[in-house]
């Protein structure tokens, strides 16, 4: 006879060794800048300001003037759900965070751009609160996970004249991730365990952006850039306490783990209808960075529309494509994969010194996870996030 108890106890045995991390296989987790951000990150083509350091530093050389920049995710939020984890019961993550994504300065020499900037393109603060009863049997799950990556350094730029332009960026990255997970078991006449996990993740890397922009196509604009990164280090720290009515154990480990990272080949695309009307699309090619990971490629839709000399309105379209496998066979717990799209609207104020920008993003997505620590069962993923922007910038 099938015993229900005991199978959904073995269920839970398995998520308790199977918690999945929040996931780093995405590269449009955040839409850097204001003015890019707004437009779905589609940006290649354009960079004429001081984000054009991360998007492409060949359009800081047609930035007018010396510029400060900066602006903030005033809010970001999102929701995470593995459908039926248990039974009928899905697991749900929710994270909530503000944080400023960019500040950047750029002064202009002529010809030539120099710019300086400190970008987040990532950042997260996630919570997970679950508790489980079968009849007398109990069992109750609550994680807390934080992550930013930070990126900052110089870029230059030359303008050989109106219709080219080439550009670098040289950035030091580095990322931190920490994770707290407390487990409380009461199944049957076992002993009472509760299991305590803490895990840091650093991360640090170089990263250069090699980029070229020309509108010889007036008026068309076309730009390509490249990215390189090279990784430094990559250490793991997990600490792992289990206390039951019995027993006390105790352990710790710190790992070295080799770090690869993919290559970025990107082209952008912008055609000025008039100098009111603006269209642009970018196509992003991220490689394999190490073997069961897949190349990906992304692409993005934005339009601009100026009301007048001091008024702007923006919107875009985008998507945040997933390297790994899709979930099946061949592949085991803890695993998932999901695909997001997204849409962006903004305003932007402009004075002759100044401007401020309000904005938001949507993204949203459906996948497949297996949840089951070393099992190929699957489940339905869904995922879906809100950022409100705010953004600021002074012309001197």
């Amino acid at each position: 006879m099938f015993d229900s108890r005991r199978f959904w106890i073995t269920i839970i045995l398995c998520l308790a060794g199977g918690v999945l991390y929040a996931d780093e296989n995405h590269f449009k987790n955040v839409l850097v800048g204001d003015r890019a951000a707004t437009m779905g990150g589609t940006y290649i083509a354009i960079a004429d300001d001081s984000t054009g350091g991360y998007y492409n530093p060949a359009g800081l050389a047609y930035s007018v003037g010396d510029t400060i920049s900066g602006s903030g995710n005033a809010y970001y939020t999102s929701k995470t759900r593995y459908k039926k984890t248990i039974g009928n019961q899905d697991w749900e993550r929710d994270s909530e965070t503000v944080l400023p994504n960019f500040f950047g300065i750029t002064k202009s020499l002529g010809r030539t751009m120099l710019a300086f900037s400190y970008i987040v393109p990532d950042s997260f603060i996630e919570h997970q609160d679950q508790d489980y009863k079968f009849g007398s049997d109990v069992y109750f799950l609550s994680l807390h996970t934080e992550h930013q990556s930070n990126m900052s350094g110089p870029s230059i730029a030359y303008r050989f004249d109106d219709t080219w332009s080439v550009g670098a960026s040289f950035f030091y990255g580095w990322g931190i991730t920490r994770k707290l997970q407390n487990e409380y078991q009461k199944i049957g006449s076992d002993p009472v365990k509760n299991t305590f996990q803490s895990t840091k993740r650093e991360e640090s890397f170089l990263q250069s952006r090699i980029g070229v922009q020309s509108n010889f196509l007036e008026p068309l604009t076309i730009g390509l850039v490249y990215v390189e990164t090279i990784p430094l280090a990559l250490n793991v720290q997990k600490n792992i306490s289990v206390v039951s009515s019995q027993t006390q154990t105790f352990s710790n480990s710190t790992e070295e783990l080799p770090l690869k990272k993919p290559r970025q080949f990107s082209l952008g695309l912008a055609y000025f209808l008039s100098h009111d009307w603006l269209l642009a699309m970018d196509l992003d090619y991220f490689s394999s960075s190490t073997s069961g990971l897949n190349s990906v490629i992304n692409y993005s839709f934005g339009g601009e529309w100026f009301l007048d000399a001091e008024n702007a309105f923006r919107l875009g379209y985008f998507t945040n494509n997933d390297n790994r496998q899709e979930p099946g066979s061949n592949t085991v717990g803890p695993h998932e994969k999901i695909d997001m799209t997204g849409f962006t609207l903004g305003y932007s104020s402009y004075t002759r010194t100044s401007s401020f920008t309000l904005g938001t993003i949507y993204s949203s997505g459906k996948g497949k996870a297996q949840v089951y620590s070393g099992l190929s069962d699957i489940r339905d993923l869904e995922r879906t996030s809100l950022t409100l922007i705010f953004a600021a910038n002074y012309n001197y």
